[in-house]
Parts: structure tokens; C-alpha cells; sequence
């Protein structure tokens, strides 16, 4: 966010890369994600999305009664669970 203010305030990329410690393509990308997108709530940090979740609603509903009851009761030795 620093970046696009400096921008806007007419540095260049390159004095603004400089300035902030970071390449002149991170502020380039930067920029064009602004411009692209609405300005600089479009640089705000977004939370990564990860991997999709595996597991239906019903499934889940049902992890905690299968841990409850241990890992030796599915089969697995001792109480520790495999990956």
C-alpha cells in the first residue's frame, strides 16, 4: 500500500523498489493489480485459500465421535494415528 502512495505521488517504480527494499517487478505487479482491479484496496493481503477440503459436511460431523474412540478401535496399533 506504501508503494501505491508513493506512486501517486509521482515516484517511479524503480525509486519506489528501491525505497522499500523490494524488486521493481514486485512494484510493477503491484501497480498493474491496482489499476486492474480498483485501486489499493486491491493490494490489501488477502488469506491464502489452501487446498480444498476433502472431507463432506457429514464426514466432519463425524471426526469427533471416530477420535474420541482411538486409533486401536479403527485398527492402528497403540494410540497414535498414521498419516
Amino acid at each position: 500500500m506504501r508503494a501505491f502512495e508513493l506512486k501517486q505521488e509521482g515516484w517511479s517504480q524503480q525509486r519506489v523498489a528501491e525505497a522499500l527494499g523490494v524488486s521493481k517487478g514486485a512494484v510493477s505487479q503491484w501497480m498493474k493489480r491496482a489499476r486492474d482491479s480498483g485501486g489499493v484496496e486491491a493490494l490489501r493481503r488477502q488469506p491464502t485459500p489452501g487446498a480444498r477440503l476433502r472431507l463432506s459436511e457429514e464426514h466432519r460431523a463425524k471426526l469427533p465421535e471416530l477420535l474420541e474412540r482411538g486409533a486401536e478401535a479403527h485398527g492402528f496399533r497403540g494410540e497414535a494415528w498414521p498419516c
